[in-house]
């Protein structure tokens, strides 16, 4: 096992205008890119919307009056099937057309092991998307750890503090589109999204196929009384330690599944794949570099162990 906090990327992208979290009001004028400013995430969510009406669906992925669902891919076969995904970072186009590819229905469950947000301009919506959802279940990522931490503090307390969140969150690990379109919600939408992100679980455990299957964004937290020191509790380690192959690692689940590490700077294969190593799995296929980096976003279909791949463009 290595540990690694390594923090790529840097988000340049910033506020000028939209009303600030409670928690979060700045005296500074924040400058950035001009084409973050003309994000509109609402335009997003909306269209997304529309598109599952026009297919059928109602906002949960319910059937029409007809009763076809309009969503069941014949080639998957019938049943309730269970998906993973993890670190779409923002891409939304990609993430619906895994949607639509995979046949994903209201029967089915799909699991996102965490970072749904920064790098790309639509993580707030796909944020509300999840929260809709009900049988789309969110794992807390670095990402998501990050942003709740920041808008967790207050400014007027503690300034120095908020600065740092800041700086680490948005200008170290490209949350500056993410906050810009959080700003631009309404309070009571800032307040549901903040109170979605406190109960977001780093770790779930699920059964499929008769195997138990441990979820993870990064780490399992068992693993936290091991750790070198530099994490301040069990959910900043689950968050934030990067597990290799080849670490022997030894757990009572039949498979883990992590997020979080692209694979690329495991197995060095482009476009990156899914990568496996005895009983754990890795799945962050890199969708938040893009395709011309080899990024892609990767979906797991556990009941068949099918691999999807769509992307990152």
């Amino acid at each position: 096992m290595i540990c690694l906090t390594c923090e790529y990327y840097s988000g340049t992208a910033a506020i000028r205008q939209g009303r600030v979290h409670s928690k979060a009001r700045s005296p500074l004028l924040l400058k950035g890119r001009e084409e973050a400013m003309a994000f509109s995430p609402q335009l997003w969510y909306d269209r997304f919307q529309r598109s599952l009406i026009r297919g059928g669906l109602g906002k949960t992925g319910q059937a029409d009056e007809t009763g076809e669902s309009g969503c069941r891919d014949p080639d998957r076969g019938s049943g309730e099937m269970t998906y993973v995904m993890s670190d779409i970072h923002g891409r939304i186009r990609p993430y619906h057309r895994m949607l639509k590819k995979i046949g994903f229905c209201e029967d089915d469950t799909l699991y996102i092991l965490g970072d749904v947000i920064d790098r790309n301009p639509s993580g707030i919506p796909i944020l509300k998307e999840i929260m809709d959802t009900p049988n789309i279940r969110l794992l807390l990522g670095n990402h998501e750890y990050m942003m709740r931490d920041f808008l967790d503090t207050d400014q007027q307390d503690d300034l120095d503090a908020w600065a740092q969140k800041m700086d680490r969150w948005c200008n170290r690990n490209g949350g500056w589109v993410t906050y810009h379109a959080f700003l631009r919600e309404s309070q009571r939408a800032q307040d549901r999204i903040l109170a979605f992100l406190h109960r977001l679980p780093v770790n779930i455990e699920i059964s499929v196929g008769g195997r138990r299957i441990l979820l993870v964004h990064a780490s399992p937290t068992f693993l936290y009384s091991e750790s070198r020191p530099g994490m301040k509790d069990e959910t900043e380690f689950a968050v934030w330690n990067r597990l290799a192959p080849g670490s022997g690692l030894d757990f009572p689940q039949d498979l883990m599944i992590c997020g979080h590490t692209p694979t690329i700077l495991l197995s060095g294969i482009f476009p990156m794949e899914i990568l496996q190593d005895g009983r754990i799995i890795w799945i962050d296929c890199g969708c938040a570099y893009g395709t011309g980096q080899g990024g892609r976003l990767s979906c797991l279909r556990l009941e068949t162990e099918e691999r999807f791949y769509e992307s990152a463009g």
